[in-house]
């Protein structure tokens, strides 16, 4: 199993997503595995910090006000992009002088990682890829989601993730660096590239509904870790479609689930 895993996520003035994000990955990690957590709030606001960094031990907190462009949903591909820029920084600070190669898992704040065999399929992966992702996108070039993206942080470093829309969207240029250097990588089966993986899933994952919105990362017919989708305009009341999981529903799913 890892020895050593590094968690980059993101949230914008979002305390329930994020937590949610971070108590999963808490919640399902490997015994012996050390975990960092490096969160990067795209804004000035400290308001959640404490709540965030007292979830565990690792975590680390750091506020990008750079990010910060005034109306989060339209610049949230900028915004997203220059948070993973940011923490690719301070992962860079780290591990300046380090011998050691961590694997990074990038993430949006509304993931949750919903059982032990996620980190077990990761690692399994890890022996033969050098970037693992829980989705694949449908559009563009087809890369591998940054919505849940596992890397080695050499091939990290070497990468701009910012968005060169309307052709590349964050993290598509991780892809195209695997590409072009010959470096294997996959994505996981997930609902949003095969929709009738829908009927695998069982509970609270079939309930909500095939067309709920929510990505299911399913192996071996087992539910692995979700994608909400939307979460920052879904927790800032900016986006609503019948039949779509809200972020009050995904806090609701989650609540006795994370206890």
């Amino acid at each position: 199993m890892f020895k050593k895993l590094i968690v980059l996520t993101q949230t914008y003035k979002q305390k329930n997503l994020t937590k949610i994000a971070i108590s999963s990955v808490d919640k399902f990690k490997p015994k012996n595995t050390d975990i960092e957590y490096y969160v990067i709030e795209g804004s000035n606001d400290m308001s959640y910090k404490e709540a965030i960094v007292d979830i565990t031990p690792g975590v680390n907190w750091f506020n990008n006000e750079s990010a910060d462009s005034g109306n989060p949903i339209a610049g949230a591909s900028t915004a997203n992009g220059l948070n993973i820029e940011y923490g690719k920084k301070q992962i860079a600070k780290k591990y300046k002088n380090s011998n050691l190669d961590p694997w990074v898992f990038i993430c949006h704040n509304d993931v949750a990682v919903q059982s032990l065999k996620f980190f077990e399929y990761l690692y399994e992966y890890s022996s033969k890829y050098g970037m693992i992702s829980c989705c694949k996108d449908n559009t563009r070039i087809e890369a591998c989601h940054i919505s849940g993206l596992l890397v080695k942080n050499s091939i990290l470093q070497n990468v701009n993730c910012m968005p060169e829309l309307p052709g590349l969207d964050v993290g598509d240029k991780l892809t195209l660096y695997c590409r072009e250097n010959n470096i294997p990588y996959v994505s996981l089966p997930n609902t949003h590239n095969t929709p009738d993986l829908y009927e695998k899933c069982t509970g609270i994952w079939q309930q909500i509904g095939k067309n709920s919105g929510v990505d299911r990362c399913i192996i071996n017919d087992e539910v692995i870790f979700c994608h909400l989708g939307r979460g920052t305009p879904k927790s800032l009341d900016s986006y609503y479609k019948q039949g779509k999981v809200t972020a009050l529903g995904w806090a609701t799913i989650h609540q006795d689930y994370l206890r």
